[in-house]
């Protein structure tokens, strides 16, 4: 969960909250202070029976953050498997989508299109 933004307490803030703060953030950088929730936390704050189901995740703010975003760095099979990129709707209309590592594409597409199937 995310904890400070920029040395703002965002410990009980929604996602949605979150979002819209890092938004409006004009100076670089932007530092989160992120903790792990439970047993090994990275902060003082957020250890065991502290968490709250409406603090932010990294994860679901970064999903808010990239329907904005000019470049979102991703895994390319996000991009190239049919059910992920559906699953995290992600829209590649007009798009422009650079591949590093592209000798492991064709094996990526083998996987997306492959199954395993029982008796």
């Amino acid at each position: 969960r995310i904890v400070r933004v920029n040395g703002n307490d965002v410990f009980n803030s929604d996602p949605a909250h979150v979002s819209t703060m890092i938004k409006g953030i004009k100076e670089d950088p932007v530092v989160l202070d992120v903790t792990r929730g439970g047993s090994g936390s990275l902060s003082s704050r957020g250890g065991d029976g502290d968490y709250s189901p409406h603090a932010a995740c990294p994860y679901y703010v970064s999903q808010m953050l990239s329907k904005d975003a000019e470049i979102v760095f991703a895994p390319y099979n996000y991009v190239l498997d049919p059910a992920i990129r559906d699953a995290m709707g992600i829209e590649l209309a007009n798009t422009v989508v650079v591949l590093d590592e592209a000798h492991n594409v064709e094996t990526v597409l083998r996987d997306a299109g492959s199954g395993r199937f029982g008796e």
